[in-house]
């Protein structure tokens, strides 16, 4: 199921669900979406936030029920996460996922919020976004996929030209799923967990040590979550090829970890690829199909 797409004069919604932020930090955000035709709405977790529950914008239940609000609400036509950090987990139980399949809406973040999204795509069978929070700089690029992917236009497909790096070649076909590498592992074992099978599976991180990364990746790979991919996309990762200290010697780099896990897999697997905590990123949707073609170094995504 795909969500209808946003026009001039659709109604977003700005929310809290994980960590905290505030108006201040959001006001180049709303401004740039309001230049493109939208209402904007702020949650009390972002306009009341007394920085009262640490690293939450609220208590669980307040953000659980400011969450639902948005989401059954027919008026809005897209929720957007204000910012990742952590919470997600916490309220995921909470959310009304009834109330979302009976008003499919875009649903759109990433990092803490790729918990949510993943939760949402498999409760509802609904397209859901990774793609830039209220607090992204939403540079030009990043802004470009933004609308090329959410807003109503002719296209049926998507090409993503980049100048990504080529771990394994090939041509792969299936459904986008991924996100934050953290939350990906972190839904293994519970309700929420994402199906691999017959997927592109996309990964993120943002400064997971080399040994926090191969622990993650093996996670995975123990999950079964590699048995049936049919392509990999690696997002850009900081300190690619540093090697850090690990008492009593040095440890790998995640480029060696990349190697050494990934690389035999032998299905196509790109790295360095625009998405997640990075200043420029394309915006996925989650379920679609899409086509990776490392040889003329495309990214092909169906809209829906």
């Amino acid at each position: 199921m795909t969500p209808p797409k946003l026009k001039i004069g659709s109604k977003v919604a700005l929310t809290s669900p994980s960590s905290t932020t505030n108006s201040w930090e959001l006001a180049k955000t709303i401004k740039l979406l309001k230049n493109m035709g939208l209402e904007v709405i702020l949650g009390k977790t972002i306009t009341e936030q007394k920085n009262k529950y640490r690293y939450l914008s609220a208590d669980d239940e307040t953000r659980a029920k400011e969450f639902n609000l948005f989401a059954s609400d027919p008026s809005i036509d897209a929720v957007i996460a204000s910012r990742g950090g952590y919470g997600a987990m916490r309220m995921i139980d909470s959310i009304d996922y009834d109330a979302i399949k009976n008003n499919p809406k875009i649903f759109v973040g990433f990092s803490d919020f790729t918990f949510i999204l993943l939760a949402i795509s498999k409760m509802c069978n609904l397209e859901t976004y990774h793609g830039p929070v209220g607090t992204s700089s939403f540079s030009e690029f990043t802004t470009k996929y933004f609308k090329s992917v959410l807003f109503e236009n002719e296209k049926k497909e998507l090409v993503i030209k980049y100048n990504f790096k080529t771990i394994n070649p090939g041509i792969a076909e299936g459904k986008l799923i991924g996100g934050n590498l953290t939350l990906l592992t972190s839904s293994l074992g519970t309700k929420y967990e994402f199906d691999s099978n017959n997927s592109i599976l996309f990964i993120e991180e943002v400064s997971e040590h080399a040994y926090e990364f191969d622990r993650m990746l093996n996670q995975l790979k123990l999950a079964g979550k590699f048995d049936n991919v049919n392509a990999i996309i690696l997002g850009q990762f900081k300190n690619l090829n540093t090697r850090r200290s690990f008492f009593p010697n040095k440890g790998y780099t995640i480029m060696e970890v990349i190697d050494q896990i990934i690389k035999p897999l032998k299905v196509p697997t790109i790295l360095d690829f625009p998405i997640g905590h990075v200043r420029e990123q394309v915006t996925l949707p989650i379920l679609s199909q899409a086509t990776l073609n490392t040889t003329e170094s495309k990214l092909i995504v169906k809209i829906n």
